[in-house]
């Protein structure tokens, strides 16, 4: 399963860009019996609405070319509801941190295995605590749960 996270966006959502490259290389892939992630971006730091607006741009492309899409802004916007004080970025507020790129890469865990990030084991060479990494494990199922990433039909 490759990831695809090459789509141009604009942050502030005032223009609109277009897929058709995109729309492309998921064909191109599925024609080779690859299955296709699309990996919409965290938001920026203290910017809940990028990350529903990049998840809606990639189910956009996925109505045009049928592939999986991962909510990675609505799994970041519902911890950081729930744990405003995660720091899930770096000081620049847009890259992601440690604990930022644990909390995506439990949601392609999930994605791609099928199990659920919540009965993940606590795993101490992960630099979380064991209740951290036990409500990212919640929050990705939860998400992932209310938002499927890939059409089970």
């Amino acid at each position: 399963m490759p990831f695809f996270n090459g789509q141009k966006y604009s942050q502030s959502g005032l223009t609109t860009y277009p897929t058709d490259a995109a729309e492309h290389l998921i064909s191109s892939a599925k024609a080779q019996n690859i299955t296709p992630i699309l990996f919409p971006e965290h938001p920026q730091r203290g910017n809940p609405e990028e990350g529903q607006r990049v998840y809606d741009l990639h189910l956009s492309i996925s109505a045009k070319q049928p592939s999986c899409v991962a909510p990675i802004g609505l799994v970041w916007n519902r911890l950081l509801e729930l744990m405003p004080n995660a720091k899930l970025h770096m000081d620049d507020g847009n890259h992601a941190s440690y604990a930022g790129n644990v909390l995506t890469a439990m949601t392609f865990s999930e994605i791609i295995t099928s199990r659920p990030a919540d009965i993940m084991k606590f795993d101490p060479t992960i630099n979380l605590s064991k209740q951290e990494q036990a409500l990212f494990g919640q929050v990705v199922t939860e998400v992932l749960n209310l938002h499927p990433a890939c059409d089970v039909s």
